[in-house]
Formats: structure tokens, C-alpha cells, sequence
């Protein structure tokens, strides 16, 4: 089941990070990071939960976020490469138990 949020924005770190955040609540997800130092806080809210994919299209339209447009694009394919390494460790996984369907004797004969 894919991850739904109703907050996305941009926060900053005290190191300087800058960095693509998300949440299901905006008042206690600002708290917390006003409380931990970070700066340069820039929020949206929706009404209907949505994925990080959905979150971000969203941001890339927005005029507020025209100067995080690439650190949004680099998030977006970040999410996409983490999909398909997820999809891959499934499919792995499924192949591996459907490879053999023997008993735990025909498998230990199999592999002497």
C-alpha cells in the first residue's frame, strides 16, 4: 500500500540541507521543525491525502517553489528509483518461492 500525506514543502536544516519534507499534519510538523532549528520553511496543505509523486507535482506548479524546482525534480526521480527497487525485491522474492515447491528433503537433495 503506497504512503498517502496532506503535506509537502521544503525545510532547511541547521547544516545548510535543504530538503523535501512531508507529513500528515501541518501546525505539529512545523512545530517540530521550527523546534530543531530548520529555516526556510515552505508548506502546502491539501484536503485529499496524496503520494510524495502527487505532492510534488503539485509543488513544480506552484510559484513559490519556481526556485526548488530542480531539488523537486531530483526528489520525484528519487521516489521512482526507490519504486522500482521495491518492485524488483518483490518480484525477486516471488520468484524464489515459487522456484521450488518440494519438501524441506527434496530441497536439501536438490542442493547436495
Amino acid at each position: 500500500m503506497t504512503k498517502t500525506y496532506t503535506v509537502a514543502g521544503i525545510a532547511t536544516d541547521k547544516n545548510g540541507n535543504t530538503a523535501v519534507r512531508y507529513a500528515n499534519g501541518l501546525d505539529k510538523r512545523l512545530k517540530v521543525l521550527k523546534r530543531d532549528g530548520f529555516t526556510n520553511l515552505n508548506f502546502i496543505h491539501t484536503d485529499t491525502p496524496k503520494t510524495k509523486l502527487e505532492l510534488c507535482d503539485m509543488m513544480l506548479g506552484l510559484i513559490q517553489f519556481q526556485n526548488d524546482k530542480d531539488l523537486i525534480t531530483k526528489e520525484q526521480v528519487d521516489i521512482v528509483l526507490r519504486m522500482d527497487k521495491e518492485v524488483t525485491k518483490r518480484e525477486n522474492q516471488k520468484r524464489k518461492q515459487t522456484l521450488f515447491t518440494g519438501s524441506a528433503t527434496q530441497l536439501l537433495q536438490a542442493i547436495q
